[in-house]
């Protein structure tokens, strides 16, 4: 009898352990099945949501050439513009244009973590340091004054040549300028000021007139007046010259009219400023009668004008 019963629960036991089987294992495959379900109809059929981040990213992936176009615009107009700032700096204050790595590379901007006292000491020495640099330029300034002041010095003109000049009139000045017959880059010893014919034209300093031209070829009508101290000034293209070879003229005299006399491809005065056998930029000795914010912009059009006038 229990040899029975033992038999019985054995086989019981199998019957119940194939069901288990049978059910995990279609458990397994429906789960498989619904798997396989969900991956057919995904890659079939989107849903709102997957669309629109389709749509999302093929719109970016448009957009990446625009984009890079633009950034390499930026960077080509950042060449130009640290070029051209460069430029400007040698031209009117002979150095090099800073940086601004250079700038947060001070000691004082480069570390925020120290403390009171390393911050109190260093900025005691930086403005040591300031303060003996200002004064090595205020003694540069005084003798800069002395000898100006002294009767033995002599100044270059500093006064323009057209009264109510602005830099609006300003055109190129000394330097290798388009030519605007020859269409090449050749060597332009003056200033260009753009007036209206017939213009007064005013002696920028006083001295003797050494030359009086006419002639309907190269700078046309010219004046050249030679100042004490080896300084020469020359006005071309006059329209008609006013004042006479060896006359000693004072600063403020009228020597002539603005004209487009000689090879001149508009109205213009051809303003040139010499020392002994050396072209000075006229542009750099205007400030003894205009303004520093105008002085400034002046600065600015004569080295941006890239094309001479005759």
């Amino acid at each position: 009898m229990k040899k029975e019963r033992l038999d019985k629960i054995r086989s019981f036991g199998l019957k119940c352990r194939r069901i288990a089987l049978r059910f995990s294992g279609g458990f397994v495959l429906s789960i498989a099945l619904a798997l396989l379900y969900y991956i057919l109809w995904s890659s079939v059929f989107l849903t709102d949501e997957q669309k629109r981040l389709e749509q999302e990213n093929k719109l970016l992936r448009e957009a990446i050439p625009q984009v890079q176009a633009k950034v390499d615009l930026l960077s080509d107009e950042m060449h130009f513009l640290k070029g051209r700032d460069e430029n400007i700096y040698k031209q009117v204050f002979k150095s090099d244009a800073p940086m601004v790595t250079s700038m947060l590379e001070n000691p004082l901007l480069g570390n925020a973590d120290v403390g009171d006292d390393v911050l109190a000491r260093r900025t005691s020495e930086h403005s040591a340091g300031l303060v003996a640099r200002s004064d090595s330029v205020e003694l540069v300034w005084r003798a800069i004054f002395d000898t100006l002041a002294s009767r033995k010095s002599s100044r270059p003109p500093l006064v323009t040549p057209v009264k109510g000049l602005t830099h609006t009139n300003i055109g190129a000045s000394v330097g290798k300028v388009m030519n605007p017959f020859y269409k090449l880059r050749v060597r332009h010893e003056g200033l260009d000021i753009i007036a209206p014919s017939g213009t007064p034209v005013y002696a920028t300093a006083s001295g003797y007139v050494t030359e009086v031209k006419t002639s309907r070829g190269g700078k046309g009508n010219m004046v050249e007046i030679t100042h004490s101290g080896g300084y020469k000034t020359r006005y071309a293209h006059l329209s008609e010259a006013v004042v006479k070879k060896g006359r000693y003229i004072k600063a403020g005299t009228l020597v002539g009219y603005v004209g487009d006399s000689g090879r001149s491809f508009a109205t213009h005065l051809h303003y040139e400023l010499h020392r002994d056998t050396l072209a000075l930029d006229p542009v750099h000795y205007l400030f003894g009668s205009i303004g520093p914010q105008e002085y400034i912009k002046m600065q600015i059009m004569s080295l941006s004008s890239g094309q001479s006038m005759d």
